[in-house]
């Protein structure tokens, strides 16, 4: 009996801390936000595109919000009710009643605070609607101000935390006074000698005006240049172009740069089956003809059932490219590819050619690549870029040609 009034008295504060523990620990998870190039160089069309995506994008944001409030507001109302029952209870103490009392407060702030961010993210959704029907010369010049409210509402990426040098560098081995060898003494008569004989010597030798102005005796060392350090400034590799042509009809001239291996991947899960190789590399060229840019993606993938765990490329399917600053641009595929089988069906191998919009390339050719989204058949997956300089080489190249 007494054992069963200890866990009754208990039993709401325990539920109570747990509920806390889950509120402190809600991570919002928001779907990727485009990247809006400059309008000036897109089309009408590719405007009014960028104008509905971001309306579809506004909306599933807000839906994230408004699944949060209802979320938050549901937990207070378990708290409220637990709070009730306790202050009916006689055997829970008055701190556990002033706990609850605590959390309630709490879940209410919560509650509050995400009332006001769904109704902030439902007026920039009703924007970006309505701005998805407008005419191209209005969405031209608000689409810009929509996105930004949008982006608004998104939490900031964590900056990342700085590296103390010494850890970097590691620490520098210097020896102490115990390590020190301390050669034997000397015979003192003989050292006085010498040291006579060479003060004499000293005090003999005319003084030359010359000697005064000649260079210490010693090792002479270069000064230590940052800019001519390989390994802080590397020398610019060699432009490869695989193709250089121009057709004979339409006079239109294409440039193709030569595959370079982006990344490779295998899903840690996986890595007993793969002990000798990657289950993913992915090779990348970019080509230009006439002006219209590419990203060729090349996927290797040695799996037998390569085609049901991943479908397809399918035309129009998105890959977003996320730069080392934190910034995404998304581009499109332009044909779909159901991959080509190899040898003994062990290896296929998926292309895409994914367009690159004339905004882009300024912020490509600038900045390094740092992950890549992928949206196959079957879903999307992450990988991340070893080859991270890739699009400022090959762009650099295309556009200095």
């Amino acid at each position: 009996m007494n054992n069963f009034c200890f866990l009754k008295k208990y039993r709401l504060l325990v539920l109570a801390l747990f509920i806390q523990t889950a509120l402190s620990a809600q991570t919002l998870e928001f779907p990727p936000l485009d990247t809006l190039p400059a309008l000036d160089t897109l089309s009408d069309e590719i405007v009014h595109e960028y104008a509905v995506r971001l309306a579809s994008q506004a909306s599933d944001i807000r839906d994230v919000f408004q699944f949060e409030e209802t979320r938050v507001t549901a937990e207070r109302e378990t708290l409220e009710i637990q709070l009730a029952a306790a202050k009916e209870d006689t055997t829970v103490m008055a701190e556990d009643r002033k706990v609850l009392e605590k959390q309630v407060k709490t879940a209410k702030a919560a509650e509050k605070a995400a009332q006001k961010q769904t109704n902030k993210a439902q007026k920039a959704a009703d924007f970006a609607e309505k701005l998805a029907g407008m005419s191209t010369a209005e969405q031209r010049q608000s689409l810009a101000k929509a996105r930004k409210n949008i982006a608004a509402l998104l939490p900031k990426p964590p900056e990342p935390e700085e590296i103390p040098i010494a850890e970097v560098i590691g620490a520098v081995g210097v020896a102490g006074p115990t390590e020190l060898e301390i050669p034997p003494p000397a015979d003192t008569v003989a050292v006085d000698s010498i040291a006579a004989d060479t003060l004499a010597e000293t005090q003999k030798a005319p003084k030359n005006k010359k000697d005064k102005k000649a260079a210490p005796s010693g090792p002479k060392f270069k000064t230590y240049d940052p800019a001519a350090d390989v390994m802080l400034n590397p020398p610019p590799r060699p432009c490869n172009l695989t193709l250089d042509a121009r057709d004979e009809f339409s006079g239109e001239r294409r440039r193709e740069m030569g595959k370079e291996e982006l990344f490779r991947f295998t899903n840690p899960s996986l890595k007993p089956y793969f002990p000798d190789f990657e289950h993913i590399v992915c090779d990348a060229a970019v080509s230009v003809n006439n002006n219209n840019f590419l990203l060729n993606l090349s996927f290797t993938i040695r799996d037998v059932n390569a085609r049901r765990a991943f479908g397809s490329l399918p035309r129009n399917g998105v890959a977003l490219l996320k730069f080392i600053d934190g910034e995404t641009l998304t581009v499109y595929n332009l044909r779909a590819d159901e991959g080509l089988a190899g040898a003994e069906n062990k290896v296929f191998t998926f292309r895409g050619q994914y367009a690159l919009e004339p905004g882009m390339l300024k912020k490509m050719q600038k900045t390094l690549l740092d992950k890549v989204r992928i949206a196959w058949g079957t879903g999307y997956e992450d990988y991340d870029v070893q080859n991270v300089d890739f699009l400022i080489r090959q762009l650099n190249c295309l556009l200095n040609k």
